[in-house]
């Protein structure tokens, strides 16, 4: 132990006062340390090597190291300079600046906190720290925003209610695609060629009734090809307590092709839940799709709720526009020799010329030949009867399809 500490005192006189950059520090326990790079002196030796500046290699008994820290030569030379500092606000700012260049950002930040030691109130080791000044008092961004309610989350700043919303939403999203394989997997089942498993399908799907599974059944189930799940899926959601189904339901009523899909729906929604799907029925009236108009007006009637009759009053007549597909101007006929563009073909348009069709000619196009068509946009105003025939249902009176005596009617009920 002797041997390595006769070794040792006179090197750390060198390396500790030495002013080049080195990369990796060992702390020892008495005090002091080494600054060198590491040498790999074997696992299980008890010793660590470190080679210094001058060349030398020191060998230290493992077990009077405190630490060893390994850190790069940029680090190093930091290290060195702020040793070297005269402690005034000057050198921290000029060593700050100096970390700035080499991209120390950590070190920058400690020197600008040693220049707010010296000088609380200096305006750019604030401004950099990023201080604001607040009411007379230097705060931080954060004291800032968390002063006025706000916390921070997934790095943006939010008030406390949203973030209960966020955690909500989040539980719930994990809650909904947990349901996602079982459905899945239940579908596939009820719709696949083993008796057994459909009929264990079947049985798994009518058991549902957790909220959390609306979105996966919707998924899985809302648009599929067969009539008959799509059923299973309504009858599902009505066994369903809460506003969940709600939306779902109501799309089938509107968008669903078959008749008895629909009206189950609707049904589903009459049971209990006729105001939540009310905002949605009515804002479906002004849908692109007269169709969906129409859809959604026999459901309003059905429903007889008078707040809808404004937005029944102004769906009465609805204009929509849509691409139809027409021959293109002028047709295209083929000869022996050449092509020719026109009302009629030239072989025609010649024998009428020279008298040859004293009668005239009825003109037909050839089947075979495939015809140039072009869309156009058509625009066409609708009187809609299912929203007429919903007014008179829910208001017992008929005043047509004018929309202005509706509302002179519907104004004066109102006042």
């Amino acid at each position: 132990m002797s041997l390595f500490r006769s070794q040792l005192v006179p090197v750390l006189c060198v390396t500790v006062f030495c002013t080049a950059a080195q990369a990796d520090v060992v702390r020892l326990k008495g005090g002091g340390e080494v600054r060198g790079r590491l040498q790999d002196a074997g696992q299980g030796t008890g010793v660590t090597s470190v080679k210094t500046r001058s060349g030398a290699t020191i060998t230290l008994p493992s077990d009077e190291i405190d630490f060893v820290s390994r850190r790069s030569p940029l680090v190093e030379e930091y290290v060195t300079r702020s040793r070297q500092t005269d402690g005034t606000v000057e050198s921290h700012l000029a060593l700050a600046e100096w970390c700035r260049t080499q991209g120390l950002l950590e070190e920058r930040q400690e020197q600008l906190e040693q220049v707010l030691d010296l000088d609380p109130d200096h305006p750019d080791a604030r401004r950099v720290l990023g201080y604001v000044r607040h009411l007379g008092r230097w705060l931080t961004q954060d004291d800032v925003m968390t002063g006025r309610g706000y916390v921070r989350h997934d790095g943006r700043w939010v008030t406390r209610q949203e973030l209960q919303l966020i955690e909500s939403n989040s539980a719930r999203k994990t809650a909904e695609l947990a349901w996602m394989p079982k459905v899945r997997l239940w579908v596939g089942w009820l719709t696949g060629p083993n008796q057994e498993r459909r009929l264990s399908g079947l049985a798994e799907l009518q058991k549902v009734q957790d909220p959390e599974a609306v979105s996966a059944l919707a998924n899985f189930m809302s648009k599929h090809n067969v009539v008959d799940v799509r059923l299973l899926f309504v009858q599902i959601l009505r066994q369903i307590e809460g506003s969940r189904p709600v939306i779902p339901l109501v799309e089938r009523v509107l968008m669903d092709d078959s008749d008895a899909v629909r009206e189950q729906a609707l049904g589903a929604v009459m049971a209990g839940r006729a105001e939540l799907a009310l905002p949605a029925l009515i804002s479906a009236l002004k849908n692109k799709s007269n169709l969906v108009i129409c859809r959604a007006a026999s459901a309003l009637g059905e429903i007889g709720d008078p707040r809808a009759v404004p937005a029944l009053i102004d769906a009465l007549v609805t204009t929509h526009t849509y691409t139809i597909q027409v021959p293109a101007n002028g047709t295209t006929f083929a000869s022996g020799n050449g092509v020719f563009s026109g009302a009629v073909p030239p072989d025609v348009e010649i024998a009428a010329r020279t008298g040859q069709l004293p009668y005239g000619a009825n003109i037909l196009p050839d089947p075979t030949t495939p015809r140039i068509m072009r869309s156009i946009p058509v625009t066409e105003n609708f009187k809609n009867a299912p929203v007429l025939q919903a007014l008179e249902k829910i208001t017992t009176q008929n005043l047509g399809y004018n929309e202005r005596d509706w509302h002179l009617w519907w104004a004066i009920q109102k006042g």
